[in-house]
């Protein structure tokens, strides 16, 4: 399968979680799930839903996110993740987390 070879020390996850979250109607606990088989290590680019890319998304869509929050990506992550470190990036709302999977 794509995950038994593309195991890698450490995976890149750059604004793709909300393409995934929004746009595709997946739970983040089901993306956690994903980051975590791709490497041993993830960073995670977090984009709120203030985000303006974000909100170009849901320009025509009704908000049934309710659970798509920063909170909750960390509730999800926490099954699959130890988070080492999170930093907000400067002069914008997004967050980046650097995880080890469990």
């Amino acid at each position: 399968s794509f995950f038994e070879r593309a195991e890698v020390d450490v995976a890149l996850a750059l604004a793709v979680i909300h393409h995934l979250a929004i746009s595709n109607n997946t739970p983040l606990p089901l993306i956690a799930d994903l980051f975590s088989r791709l490497g041993r290590y993830v960073i995670v680019e977090w984009v709120p839903k203030e985000d303006s890319q974000v909100q170009k998304m849901m320009h025509a869509r009704k908000d049934i996110f309710s659970g798509y929050t920063i909170e909750g990506f960390r509730e999800a992550a926490s099954e699959f993740f130890e988070t080492i470190r999170e930093v907000q990036i400067p002069g914008t709302l997004r967050t980046l987390f650097l995880l080890k999977r469990r």
